[in-house]
């Protein structure tokens, strides 16, 4: 039914607000950020004004955050925040966590829209998920992005998952990367971004209100397989809900 609706009856008052919100910010940072992101030189910049396109998006919007467990976040070192993915609204929440730029690794399909193009063509890095060469190469690029001071945010999950339950199936990347880079994951459980974004099936609704991000202990395993278990027991523990 949605599908035979025109755009403009499908999409909520507040959600076509927050959607001007983001154009006009865009059409403000947009411009000193592509030019950030014209030399690697300046890279780091483009980064930080990303964050705070991302910061005035989030005050825009309505959207108010609070971060429970900041301590557990090293101070130095290598560092990937491993977030649970509920709603895009996770991606602008989940760099208000680290003090440092983050870039992201992502699926490919962002490539083709605007600013995120520009970000995944220079300091992110894009995968198809369907390709294994394209996923070693994005491994690769990750692990020199990583070398070069920056930390990683990514969601385990490998995309906005569906339904109700905590965790979709995770992905084995991120875990493979903190094996080869030495780096500490910090599990991140973001609730509230999917009661902000959603659909009842005909029309598309936004709601502004309140985000909390909650942080919990880096992970300790050693392994892989150790890593995955302990990551999930975290989020279950961080969530409130016991892990079945």
């Amino acid at each position: 039914m949605s599908n035979k609706l025109p755009l403009y009856k499908r999409i909520s008052l507040s959600a076509s607000y927050a959607l001007v919100s983001f154009g006009l910010l865009f059409l403000l940072y947009y411009p000193v950020i592509w030019i950030f992101l014209l030399r690697p030189k300046t890279y780091r910049s483009a980064l930080i004004a990303r964050t705070a396109f991302a910061r005035m998006f989030l005050r825009f919007a309505g959207i108010r955050w609070k971060v429970e467990g900041a301590e557990n976040i090293p101070s130095s070192g290598k560092i990937i925040l491993a977030a649970n993915h509920d709603s895009y609204l996770d991606i602008p929440v989940l760099m208000m966590l680290s003090k440092e730029p983050v870039f992201f690794v992502a699926k490919a399909e962002l490539l083709k829209i605007p600013l995120f193009g520009d970000f995944f063509r220079t300091v992110d890095v894009p995968v198809d998920r369907e390709n294994a060469e394209d996923g070693r190469r994005a491994f690769k690029a990750a692990m020199e992005k990583m070398k070069e001071g920056y930390h990683l945010a990514i969601f385990p999950e490998g995309g906005v998952k569906k339904g109700k339950h905590v965790l979709s199936p995770l992905k084995s990347g991120v875990f493979r990367m903190a094996e080869a880079t030495g780096a500490t994951i910090v599990p991140v459980y973001i609730h509230g971004t999917a009661d902000r974004v959603y659909d009842d099936g005909e029309r598309t609704f936004y709601r502004p209100g309140r985000v909390t991000i909650r942080v919990g202990k880096p992970l300790e395993a050693d392994t892989i397989a150790g890593q995955k278990g302990e990551f999930k027991d975290r989020i279950f523990e961080l969530a409130g809900v016991e892990r079945s």
